[in-house]
């Protein structure tokens, strides 16, 4: 009988053992969070700074901006981050204009492969996508000119940086949450033996 509890005991330490080594990554992670999150604000007053408080403010937001990445939570309550910044597109809508002789017709439309399509070209088989897939995500921080400041695209690479460390954090407040809902069940157990 005193086995029995001694090994209860020696579990439910385990298991505050490991909540503590989860605390700490957890405030190790909000720290590095915090430190990250004071550097972006300071580069974006420093942009606010250089190009002038009108120039970036709520003021210029285009509302029709869609999301650069998404948030999905699994089946095991674990946060995940997906991402579409790889496919941003730096260019505006990849357009290109090409002006030939007066003679010629001026032919305004995608580079694919080598070939530019005119105005009168039909669509091909292969260009029957969905037109949801060919919309190209620009990059948000072209609202701000063509040129932005670099404290402005500093702060806006550390911000989407960030995103990873607040999903770990979010994770690790799960993980925390499982593990004290298994020490209080394990010391009811502890509490329920004869």
């Amino acid at each position: 009988m005193e086995d029995l509890t001694i090994a209860n005991l020696d579990n439910i330490d385990y298991e505050y053992l490991e909540y503590l080594k989860i605390l700490s990554q957890y405030v190790e992670t909000s720290r590095r969070l915090e430190d990250k999150l004071k550097k972006s604000f300071m580069n974006l007053s420093s942009a606010r700074s250089i190009v002038g408080h009108k120039n970036i403010s709520p003021d210029q937001y285009d509302m029709r901006i869609k999301a650069l990445t998404c948030v999905d939570i699994g089946d095991s309550n674990t946060i995940l981050l997906k991402s579409e910044l790889p496919k941003i597109n730096k260019t505006f809508g990849g357009s290109t204009i090409h002006q030939k002789g007066s003679g010629d017709s001026t032919k305004v439309g995608n580079e694919l492969n080598g070939q530019s399509q005119t105005l009168r070209n039909r669509k091909n088989k292969k260009d029957a996508q969905p037109e949801a897939e060919k919309k190209k995500i620009t990059d948000p921080i072209t609202m701000f000119g063509l040129l932005p400041p670099k404290p402005l695209k500093d702060s806006q690479a550390v911000f989407q940086s960030s995103l990873e460390e607040i999903i770990e954090l979010a994770n690790l407040q799960v993980k925390l949450m499982e593990k004290r809902e298994y020490v209080t069940e394990l010391k009811q157990k502890l509490k329920n033996l004869p």
